[in-house]
């Protein structure tokens, strides 16, 4: 990145979203290189408190990046890892997490560009990946196979994508026309589906307030309440109701950090507890009784952005991957939470 997360956290607001857009357009603008050099034994970067699990994982680790796309595949019971960058160099690898080690998929990847996302169908029973070109892509756990839908997808800036069982549809959401508007649609693995084109706080009268931009959001799908939650870097939360997007938590009445772009959200499911965890870049956040508690954790992740998160449901466990420090470094540190605590691997 071009600045200190630590210089991040004291500026004004318009400082910001000027630093990220101009970071935005020098990364995205950088030539497209396929990588496939990994770092062999490559050691976790410590963590603040120097905490270390007694069983860490064993063997080769991802190389570090940040924005990395990952989720959970529910038939195989492994965590995916696909993608990220690091120095300035796009990655397309593929790697898998059983709980134990980290295994490299040997085959050819996905051609993908910065930031992809990712998640699991149920009803596929494989896992999805957009990227911003945008490309969709799907992974059985034998290969990579490009999707070409007949009603295909603009150029999307933050694509997020979800799974709604209710629906059996991978919900899609991003930025069309560099904050000009944003869409929703829905992916059936076959084609898509266009369910609202409303910007979902312009529509609801907050104009005006900083909030032109959705820069990296986080979508999940709420399995208690059955409702799709959007939350973007700053204390809107928003759900998907009748193909449209409403308020669930107003500026007023969230409990998250009063200022734009102080959250660099990712959220999970965690099917044990039926609750939503996230992990802001610094504080971990549940979401109880319809608004957000900060869990106070003995230990927890050092502050970062970029950062991968899903959540493994053979093991009862979040895991959390990667991102960039505040000192600039790219990170392959990895983290499980279970509800009381975090561990590091």
């Amino acid at each position: 990145m071009l600045f200190h997360i630590s210089q991040f956290f004291g500026m004004q607001d318009r400082q910001i979203r000027a630093l990220i857009c101009l970071w935005l357009v020098i990364s995205c603008s950088a030539p497209y290189k396929e990588s496939n050099k990994f770092v062999d034994a490559v050691e976790p970067t410590p963590s603040a408190s120097g905490y270390l699990s007694p069983n860490p994982i064993q063997g080769n680790l991802p190389e570090p990046r940040s924005s990395p796309g990952m989720t959970y595949d529910e038939e195989r019971r492994v965590v995916v890892l696909v993608g990220g960058s690091a120095s300035r160099k796009t990655l397309n690898d593929t790697w898998e997490y059983d709980g134990n080690q980290w295994r490299l998929i040997e085959m050819p990847p996905p051609m993908i560009t910065y930031a992809p996302a990712m998640t699991y169908s149920q009803s596929l029973k494989k896992i999805v990946l957009i990227d911003w070109t945008p490309s969709i892509w799907e992974y059985d756990g034998l290969r990579w196979q490009q999707v070409l839908p007949q009603n295909q997808l603009p150029r999307i800036w933050f694509p997020e994508i979800g799974y709604d069982p209710s629906l059996e549809r991978i919900v899609v959401f991003g930025e069309v026309g560099a904050g000009s508007s944003y869409k929703t649609w829905l992916y059936d693995g076959v084609d898509l589906e266009k369910i609202d084109s409303s910007h979902p706080y312009y529509d609801w009268g907050v104009r005006g307030q900083s909030y032109d931009r959705i820069f990296f959001p986080s979508l999940v799908y709420d399995r208690k309440n059955r409702e799709m939650i959007l939350q973007p870097p700053f204390k809107w939360t928003f759900v998907l109701k009748n193909n449209t997007w409403e308020i669930k938590l107003s500026e007023e009445q969230s409990t998250l950090p009063d200022c734009v772009y102080c959250i660099w959200p990712k959220m999970v499911y965690d099917t044990k507890r039926n609750l939503i965890v996230m992990f802001d870049g610094e504080n971990t956040w549940e979401l109880i009784d319809g608004n957000w508690t900060k869990i106070e954790t003995p230990i927890s992740p050092p502050r970062r952005t970029g950062h991968a998160m899903a959540y493994d449901q053979a093991r009862s466990v979040t895991v959390l991957f990667g991102g960039e420090n505040e000192n600039e470094e790219y990170l392959n540190d990895l983290w499980e939470y279970d509800g009381t605590t975090w561990v590091q691997r």
